[in-house]
């Protein structure tokens, strides 16, 4: 934004960066002196954007490594998506790998399993790291 070829990076006058949790842009500046952040589950996603925004890729990527350990059935199939949105490719990568290695699970506590698009889920079905015991395990809901 600042640093890149954008108008701010020109202006020589004051910026205004709206919409920004104060807190967050605190980390923020405590990380570019002491080289330490806390990350943690009520943080990571305001973190993750206005590190985005300010182009903070080691941070980016500290929030990437983060969400990949809170992967679960849960949200992995939101992970991959938010992940792929934002071009975050160890994330969305992890977060298919977690989907394929536990599809059962999945489906069982992902009402919305059942309603992905139909490529999305012959993808699932036809990648070699996809790991069923049995076919009931997915097709018994």
């Amino acid at each position: 934004m600042f640093a890149g070829s954008l108008k701010e990076a020109f202006q020589h006058e004051r910026v205004e960066l709206k919409e920004l949790d104060e807190n967050v842009v605190s980390n923020l500046i405590e990380y570019c002196y002491t080289g330490r952040i806390t990350i943690d589950e009520q943080n990571v996603m305001r973190l993750l954007e206005t590190a985005n925004l300010l182009q903070f890729d080691t941070v980016r990527n500290m929030c990437s490594d983060f969400l990949i350990n809170q992967l679960s059935p849960d949200n992995c199939i939101e992970m991959a998506e938010m992940a792929h949105d934002a071009g975050m490719w160890d994330l969305k990568e992890n977060s298919e790998l977690f989907l394929l290695e536990n599809v059962g699970r999945v489906a069982q506590v992902q009402k919305d399993f059942f309603t992905i698009g139909l490529n999305q889920f012959e993808g699932i079905l036809k990648n070699p790291r996809l790991l069923v015991p049995k076919e009931e395990t997915v097709s018994s809901n």
